[in-house]
C-alpha cells in the first residue's frame, strides 16, 4: 500500500539486502573499500528495522486503544451478567 509509511522503508530494506547478497557472492575477494560499504549498509538496514519497529509498535499501540475505547462504550449497553452459583459436590 502506497499510503503506508513502512512501504519505502521495507523497499529500501529490500534493495540494501539484494546488494548485500551480490556482495558476498562475489567470486573473488572483498577489498578494503567494499568492506566499509558492507559494513555501512549493514548498519542502514539495523536503522530501518528500528524505524518499521517503532511504525508497528504505534500501529499496535493505536489499534489496542481503539479496542479498549470501543469495548468500554459496548459494555454499558449491555446488561450485567446474572450471578451463577455452583453447587459442588463431594469426590467419592
Amino acid at each position: 500500500m502506497m499510503t503506508d509509511p513502512a512501504f519505502p522503508i521495507k523497499n529500501e530494506v529490500q534493495r540494501l539486502v539484494d546488494v548485500q547478497i551480490d556482495t558476498l557472492r562475489k567470486p573473488s575477494s572483498i577489498t578494503s573499500s567494499e568492506l566499509d560499504e558492507y559494513r555501512s549498509r549493514s548498519e542502514r538496514i539495523s536503522a530501518l528495522y528500528e524505524q518499521l519497529d517503532l511504525i508497528v509498535r504505534k500501529r499496535f499501540n493505536a489499534r489496542s486503544q481503539t479496542a479498549a475505547r470501543n469495548q468500554s462504550r459496548f459494555e454499558g449497553d449491555r446488561p450485567p451478567l446474572p450471578a451463577v452459583s455452583v453447587e459442588r459436590r463431594p469426590v467419592s
